[in-house]
């Protein structure tokens, strides 16, 4: 499938060797679907930041229908007032998870996100728990693991980052699953792995191993709480009256959650004084190529964003709600910047006008795809003359109900079109290597299913009717 979607791209093969032994590569006139596209078929793995996260999980689904796995590392959320963001906490686990075993060659974040704090990557390792069938464990041991590693106790059935313990039996929702499972003892050992609907409304499955990564992204224990409660009391002996209270109560509030669990993932007031327990995601990508889309808009955003951090721990600390120390709740841009020298960089820039004479930059004429082509007769028409110019036709049709389907809208000259019964959400035209990729997103609305008529649609001759819908 690679070789379908590689085809006539040979300039890629020329910027992947600049960027061999350390070196910088930038290509630009290219369009954002083809940014992806390039991405994809990356020889190395590959870190990708984008500016925003509408943008990253578009490049992410992108990149994954061409057949490469990639993963999407949301922001942290809010650093500072302590709120619990257990869905991106748990989101983010899971793709640092994919990262560490192989399983996503392409890490896609944004600016924000590579400031955040991260679980160092063998703290990770160390809380991903493997459970397999016969193996020699007790209830109870099993039960110390999850909540080590984050998950609360509870008596209904669990949510996800949740475990019930009911006898013999261990209900738990992995964060880094589709469905919870139970694992049920005989004894102090493992007799079966079970996975259930959701809700736990039957089974649909069993396992002999499950993988269960850790629920929060502060692993930490007591000795690291009451290590970060007399770096805090040091950081407070310049706070007004008035801070100290609000202080008091918030610190108030954190014993009593590290007291129930020491790796309760809310407790993110504590980053600044653990972090010798975090790293920076650039941790995770040891190894990686990056590939900076827009890399002018990129720089400025890190700035931005902290100025806008800086900022924000400034007003708070006035009202005691967080300390001075805050500031370094997230990296700073002397780390970040350190981490991505030291990685072989690939700008990717839609600036359209040819740039000479500086070495590693290339040239790609590509181009977003019109809106028109939902239009059924529009899209025939678009692809006529796509062809008429001598350009290869990829269309990707999302089924194969509806690849037939187009294929008998093209007609004659459905033989030179190729069709891929799989979802992307946006092609491209790259005029540079004469190809265009048609997306299904591209001839298909979000909500329509595309009503296909069964043979072309002609002009009525006489003798002819037509039955209108």
């Amino acid at each position: 499938m690679e070789e379908l979607y590689l085809r006539g791209f040979e300039i890629y093969e020329r910027i992947y060797e600049t960027l061999a032994g350390d070196k910088k590569s930038l290509v630009f006139g290219i369009s954002n679907p083809q940014k992806a596209h390039l991405a994809a078929m990356a020889h190395t793995p590959l870190f990708y930041i984008t500016d925003s996260e509408s943008r990253a999980q578009e490049v992410a689904e992108e990149i994954e229908a061409y057949g490469t796995p990639a993963a999407y590392l949301p922001p942290r959320g809010d650093v500072l007032l302590g709120r619990r963001t257990d869905a991106l906490s748990h989101a983010r686990i899971a793709a640092l998870l994919r990262v560490r075993r192989g399983e996503a060659r392409v890490l896609v974040t944004t600016v924000e996100a590579v400031f955040g704090y991260l679980p160092r990557p063998d703290l990770l390792d160390k809380h991903t728990m493997r459970f397999a069938a016969q193996e020699s464990l007790s209830p109870e041991t099993a039960a110390r693991r999850l909540v080590a590693a984050g998950y609360d106790r509870v008596m209904a059935p669990p949510k996800k980052g949740e475990f019930r313990l009911a006898g013999d039996s261990l209900s738990v929702f992995p964060i880094n699953a589709d469905n919870p499972i139970k694992i049920d003892f005989l004894y102090d050992e493992i007799e079966s792995i079970k996975i259930y609907a959701p809700d736990f409304l039957g089974v649909i499955g069993r396992a002999e191993e499950a993988v269960i990564a850790p629920a929060s992204e502060l692993l930490l224990e007591e000795t690291d709480i009451r290590e970060a409660f007399k770096r805090i009391e040091e950081a407070r002996k310049l706070q007004n009256r008035a801070a100290r209270s609000r202080t008091d109560d918030i610190l108030s509030d954190l014993s009593l959650r590290a007291a129930a669990n020491p790796a309760d993932g809310g407790m993110t007031y504590l980053i600044p004084f653990v972090k010798e327990k975090l790293a920076i995601v650039f941790e995770y990508v040891k190894g990686f190529s990056v590939a900076v889309d827009e890399p002018k808009k990129i720089f400025e955003g890190f700035s931005h964003f902290l100025v806008d951090h800086y900022g924000r721990v400034n007003r708070l600390s006035q009202d005691g709600e967080v300390l001075a120390t805050h500031r370094d709740a997230v990296a700073s841009e002397k780390e970040i910047m350190t981490a991505l020298s030291g990685l072989p960089q690939l700008g990717l820039s839609s600036f359209t006008e040819k740039i000479s004479g500086r070495e590693g930059a290339f040239y790609l004429n590509s181009a977003s795809l019109p809106n028109y082509i939902k239009n059924t007769n529009m899209f025939v028409a678009f692809v006529e003359d796509e062809l008429r110019e001598g350009r290869r036709v990829l269309v990707f049709t999302q089924d194969e109900e509806r690849r037939t389907a187009l294929k008998r809208l093209l007609g004659e000259n459905a033989d030179k079109v190729e069709c891929v019964a799989a979802r992307l959400r946006h092609g491209f035209c790259s005029k540079s290597e004469r190809t265009t990729f048609v997306g299904s997103g591209d001839i298909l609305s979000p909500t329509s299913a595309w009503r296909v008529p069964t043979r072309p649609l002609n002009a009525p001759k006489i003798g002819d009717y037509i039955v209108h819908d």
